[in-house]
């Protein structure tokens, strides 16, 4: 079983960024490149291995403080959500390239992840989440009399 990351509305977003770059281009070919998105945009990328042991995350947040960022598991699923603030609201914008706001990535864990026992820290702008695995549990053989 994989984990399967959870994000409907992922070409809808996609979408309207490639139309959003295509009418601010021709409307106002001046301020091409300098796209501004909203929160539900941005996406922290991820990477996930898995080892005998469990399940290793690691997410990208550069410039977001541990106590932005909200780590939850509930009916088999892994939430990540959390915000990162613009640093030059004060300052006039020649170009912006980085995502701000509140984000949230969420993934279906398999049947095998052990979700009481997550240890989550953040290190560098890197959230790295462990997610060990369950102990396979075997059918219980009954004796038939």
């Amino acid at each position: 079983m994989s984990l399967i990351t959870r994000n409907p509305f992922y070409l809808i977003n996609e979408l309207q960024r490639d139309l959003n770059r295509v009418f601010d281009s021709r409307l106002f070919p001046s301020t091409a490149g300098q796209t501004t998105l909203n929160s539900a945009d941005w996406s922290p990328t991820v990477d996930i291995h898995e080892n005998a042991d469990g399940y290793h995350l690691s997410v990208d947040l550069p410039g977001v403080k541990p106590d932005q960022i909200d780590v939850t598991a509930d009916k088999g699923v892994l939430s990540i959500r959390g915000t990162r603030e613009s640093t030059h609201e004060d300052k006039e914008l020649k170009r912006s390239e980085r995502f701000f706001g509140s984000f949230l990535r969420e993934f279906s864990m398999p049947e095998n992840a052990d979700l009481d026992r997550i240890e989550a820290k953040s290190e560098q702008g890197v959230l790295t989440i462990f997610v060990p695995k369950t102990a396979k549990v075997e059918p219980k053989r009954i004796a038939v009399q």
